[in-house]
């Protein structure tokens, strides 16, 4: 390995350069990491709620299209006081991300520890060009929604072994799995949960209008749209990596990570005829797992397929389930190579190999705790509801048309997208508004909701508050071990520009062209 090779692989300067992206991230991170730890600011959001609620108790509004009048409640009372009580383990134990954490994290701990991930990346991936590295894994991570959450459990940690493998930093592989995951949140190839979530939504606001009441959405009514976005967004960050974050991460030098073992073991890597045989063993696994899932999901009568209509949209067991079904088909399959590899020789192997998989993550349950309790107050006082509605009559009032009028809708959603979490619970709170009032403009609901889920992403990742944060702390603090809420906000600022400038211009040009969203779902009414 030359000299040149070994400073590009783990860069130790003693200072960052004096140019003036290196200063501005210098002052993004340094703020940033002002911050308090992430289980506090979440206590502090909580305090504020408690708070707010009572001081706007008692305003009444109306959601457009329903009769009933909602009111903000004080939790500073009583009645706030004992639900408040009542509630706090209760809000952690039905937190979304944390049966999935430690589910998928018990799988993925068990092909660590067998060795499987890292010998499958050296196999599979390791010849893949430099030149399209970054584009191949930004895409990767892009289309991660198809598998929910999963994706950020699974891609910093296989993308940091493949990168290390490339003699490429890890924590790079951290930041774009992050970036391309979240900010890039619904464009993707394939249909995902996401399409499912959001065009039911959609589709419950239909009636409110006599002139969308017969209209139809489906999960594939933004596909033309999200699966050209999945493309093009991965050309642009490929270049925005190339461009600057690479720059960024070469010039921080506490990045550290064991670059020279890493990359010799890489170009002479070998398989042995032990991991050769795990492989075989992993996938016959594959094989026959996959098999038994597409009987399942393809014959008529599938227990995969809806019991009530025998579809697989919008709503069916293998929807429902995704996030399982793939979590037990990881880890069959570090099982499988592990025994196949004679790495796992007995029950204590994988018991430890899910205790090494939970060790590594078991702070972000403190974290979730209080996560959960800020989540359900914003939501228990109606809050977030009044923040959302209010916000959307107000550029309803604005009375824009046209290409202000979508950025405007745009901007709207990320910056509300600070203060309302998942793409569910936001479109819930925003289609009420935003379907009427695009279609009075004479815009399908297909479109209302495609803009929407532009502004619902672009934020998504530089957001203090995120509760994904803390997980991808974990695993950037393995290669910078001071890495704050700051570090992740400043390496994620290009992500969010490009991903935002890219997907303004394309939106821009599909209104231009009047270029339908996806199947039966036109641009106007």
């Amino acid at each position: 390995m030359t000299a040149e090779t070994k400073k590009d692989a783990n860069p130790n300067p003693p200072n960052r350069s004096g140019s003036f992206d290196s200063k501005f991230f210098n002052v993004v991170e340094k703020i940033g990491n002002s911050f308090p730890q992430p289980f506090l600011l979440f206590i502090y959001c909580a305090v504020t709620i408690i708070i707010i609620s009572e001081l706007a108790k008692g305003i009444t509004f109306q959601i457009p299209g329903e009769d009933t009048q909602l009111v903000i409640i004080s939790l500073m009372n009583r009645e706030g006081f004992v639900y408040i009580l009542s509630n706090l383990l209760k809000n952690f134990i039905n937190f979304p991300l944390i049966p999935l954490i430690f589910f998928f994290t018990i799988a993925i701990g068990v092909g660590d520890k067998s060795g499987f991930f890292k010998v499958l990346i050296m196999t599979l991936f390791r010849r893949i060009p430099d030149a399209i590295l970054y584009f191949v894994f930004i895409f990767i991570s892009i289309n991660g929604n198809i598998i929910s959450d999963a994706a950020l459990i699974l891609l910093p940690s296989v993308g940091a072994l493949l990168f290390i493998s490339k003699g490429k930093n890890p924590l790079l592989a951290v930041m774009i799995s992050f970036a391309g995951y979240l900010a890039g949140l619904s464009a993707n190839t394939l249909i995902a949960g996401t399409d499912v979530v959001v065009s039911g939504i959609t589709e419950s606001i239909l009636p409110f209008l006599s002139i969308t009441r017969n209209l139809t959405i489906h999960p594939a009514s933004n596909w033309f749209f999200m699966g050209t976005s999945s493309i093009l967004l991965s050309l642009t960050a490929a270049f925005t990596i190339k461009k600057f974050v690479e720059p960024m991460a070469l010039k921080d030098s506490s990045i550290q990570w064991d670059a020279d073992v890493a990359e010799e073991a890489a170009n002479t890597f070998k398989l042995t005829d032990l991991e050769r045989r795990g492989l075989r063993f992993a996938g016959m696994t594959a094989i026959v797992y996959l098999a038994a899932t597409l009987l399942l999901t393809l014959l008529p009568n599938g227990w995969l397929r809806s019991i009530e209509t025998g579809n697989l949209l919008p709503k069916s067991p293998f929807l429902d389930n995704i996030t399982v079904i793939l979590a037990v088909f990881f880890l069959l399959l570090g099982l499988m190579y592990g025994i196949g590899a004679k790495t796992i020789r007995s029950s204590k192997d994988v018991a430890d190999g899910m205790h090494s998989g939970l060790s590594a993550i078991i702070g972000i349950f403190v974290v979730f705790f209080f996560a959960a309790q800020f989540v359900d107050y914003f939501s228990y006082t109606n809050l977030a509801s009044y923040i959302a509605i209010s916000g959307a009559e107000f550029l309803k009032a604005c009375n824009f048309t046209g290409i202000p009028f979508l950025m405007m809708i745009v901007v709207f959603t990320a910056i509300i997208n600070f203060f309302v979490g998942t793409v569910g619970s936001k479109w819930a709170m925003m289609a009420p508004v935003l379907v009427p009032m695009f279609a009075l403009l004479d815009y399908h609901p297909a479109f209302a909701q495609c803009v929407y889920r532009i502004g619902d992403a672009i934020t998504n990742t530089i957001n203090p508050i995120s509760v994904y944060i803390p997980l991808v702390l974990v695993y950037a603090r393995k290669y910078k071990k001071d890495a704050g809420i700051g570090t992740i906000i400043a390496y994620q600022i290009p992500f969010a520009i490009c991903f935002s400038v890219t997907w303004s211009l394309q939106l821009i040009v599909w209104y231009l062209l009047d270029l339908p969203l996806g199947p039966l779902a036109p641009m106007y009414l």
